[in-house]
């Protein structure tokens, strides 16, 4: 790993992007959603089984590299609005794939609400043709990868088996599903059992469609009010209902632990360059899975960020730009 993480400790800690926030709705319409919208080409692709993958690009201009983004479970390239917006001037053009089954991508099932995958490895080849068809289409001298949560899941599984990525971070990664009460294998079991007596795509034991957020204080996810407002109250309520997901299915919460397993098995089989976020406060996903992919993958770090909950990427002010600031020291230094 190249010891370039913090040398501009202070950069980390001042650099302020592309909107605080401080008066932070008016400017994303203002600022991040017209650059979104006017800036972004989308566009779709066949996955597996002919479901239909969306995605979003905003390609740079005297580009040194391109950015490929897998977001987490239930999240849409629309949730990376501001992240591209900071981006605009950084030299890095920008690909972010929707996930089968949630965000603007199609749907396996009749019912759009649950999340549902037939194989977790569909996930891992939409992004091989996604890298192959759509990032390859136009020349980059490197290919990056930052992945998000599941995202993350998707992005460890494609490295252990795929060469041609430069540099990765992964933000809170699903390595390891926090299953509550129930350990890990009895999670497995049940929800194996589920899928074998044709419950696959019920929602499993404690999951059901998704229930907006009365406040900040009922967020599990960031201690930001103002970029919570935004999604659940104006992106998801508003501009784009149709990206609206609910809770997991009994085949995707076996497929996803089924997942985990591989991906700390085969960790070894990583050769990519990894950088690791960790948060502090996190509900989804056990650290644990996180310390053994990295420990056994050939060249990795991790990187704790104290006080911040599962998205960091969405967090508050002073977490959100010091990972932001990193990511691209990182990205850089290859």
């Amino acid at each position: 790993m190249k010891k370039i993480l913090f040398l501009t400790t202070f950069f980390i800690f001042s650099t302020m992007f592309a909107i605080s926030e401080t008066n932070y709705h008016e400017n994303f319409y203002t600022k991040v959603l017209p650059y979104f919208n006017s800036n972004g080409n989308q566009g779709t692709f066949k996955g597996v089984d002919n479901v239909s993958i969306s995605y979003i690009v905003f390609s740079a201009t005297n580009e040194k590299g391109a950015i490929v983004v897998f977001p987490g479970k239930s999240e849409s390239y629309i949730k990376y609005a501001e992240f591209a917006y900071d981006l605009r001037n950084s030299g890095y053009s920008i690909y972010i794939m929707d996930l089968r089954g949630m965000g603007l991508s199609g749907r396996m099932i009749s019912d759009s609400m649950p999340v549902y995958v037939k194989h977790y490895k569909d996930y891992v080849k939409d992004a091989k043709k996604f890298i192959d068809t759509v990032v390859n289409s136009t020349p980059h001298k490197k290919i990056f990868l930052l992945s998000h949560s599941t995202g993350g899941l998707v992005a460890g599984l494609y490295l252990e088996k795929y060469h041609n990525i430069t540099a990765s971070v992964f933000s809170a990664p699903l390595f390891q599903m926090d299953t509550g009460k129930y350990p890990e294998f009895v999670a497995y079991l049940g929800a194996a059992s589920e899928t074998l007596l044709g419950k696959g795509d019920h929602y499993a034991f404690g999951q059901g469609p998704r229930q907006m957020e009365d406040s900040i204080a009922d967020s599990t996810v960031t201690h930001s009010e103002a970029r919570w407002r935004i999604w659940e109250e104006d992106l998801l309520q508003k501009l784009y209902p149709q990206a609206i997901t609910g809770g997991a299915t009994f085949r995707w919460i076996k497929e996803c632990i089924k997942g985990t397993w591989k991906v700390k098995c085969h960790a070894s089989k990583i050769k990519t360059p990894m950088l690791i976020f960790q948060d502090e406060l996190d509900e989804f996903v056990k650290a644990k899975g996180e310390e053994k992919v990295c420990k056994r993958a050939k060249n990795c770090e991790i990187i704790k960020f104290q006080g911040s909950k599962h998205e960091i990427l969405q967090e508050v002010d002073s977490i959100r730009n010091k990972a932001i600031n990193t990511i691209l020291d990182f990205f850089d230094s290859y």
